[in-house]
């Protein structure tokens, strides 16, 4: 049987093409149920992330509406 309890990656918020360590709206602790401790910061997006994220988000949709159909991948 395989070992679960494995290392787990560095977790960041993506954000376009950013990628943050930190939100503004602390971390969540996740803990390994194998194990029973903590095993990753995962970081919150607050307000200004989101707001961030929905600018890029718009950006990114009114481009690729431009697009035809074929080209949108």
């Amino acid at each position: 049987m395989p070992n679960s309890c494995a290392e787990r990656p560095t977790i960041s918020l993506c954000i376009g093409d950013e990628r943050l360590s930190t939100g503004s709206a602390g971390f969540l602790s996740h803990v390994d149920p194998c194990s029973g401790e903590q095993d990753a910061s995962v970081p919150l997006a607050g307000a200004p992330e989101i707001d961030r994220a929905v600018t890029k988000a718009r950006a990114a949709y009114t481009d690729w509406c431009r697009r035809r159909s074929s080209e949108r991948r």
